[in-house]
């Protein structure tokens, strides 16, 4: 039983190696975050390098500080929306907005965002995958 658990756990640990290899290589932002404060758990190395941080650089405590002002208040409606009508399940929202990079200047994005929840059905987190729209497209 030990031996079955111990390969069980180190096919599980390359599963995530190779995993995180995709996400860090991929050329997209993939983010996730905590709720209800948005605290980025994981940002891949593209995201990172979009919004302008280096590898190693702290990115904002918040991925809703990230967002614009003007577009924090339909995006959290959004995820509610989604939330309260996939109940149970993990719905998407799939929506533009603008995010700010460490310049402080304003990138259009599209994202599509998941809620994730705990097993009492209650909103533990929330990723997505993010890309940047070319200013000639926006």
């Amino acid at each position: 039983m030990e031996i079955e658990r111990m390969e069980l756990e180190a096919k599980a640990e390359q599963s995530e190696k190779e995993l995180w290899g995709l996400v860090e290589h991929a050329p997209v932002v993939m983010w996730r975050a905590s709720m209800p404060d948005g605290r980025i758990t994981m940002i891949s190395k593209k995201g990172r390098e979009v919004l302008g941080y280096r590898e190693n650089e702290s990115v904002v405590e918040s991925w809703f500080e990230l967002v614009h002002p003007d577009d924090l208040a339909e995006l959290l409606a959004g995820i509610s929306s989604v939330s309260a009508a996939t109940k149970g399940t993990n719905g998407v929202l799939s929506t533009q907005l603008r995010l700010r990079k460490k310049d402080g200047e304003y990138g259009n994005f599209f994202t599509t965002v998941r809620p994730v929840r705990d097993a009492g059905g209650k909103i533990k987190m929330i990723e997505g995958v993010t890309f940047e729209i070319p200013a000639e497209n926006s």
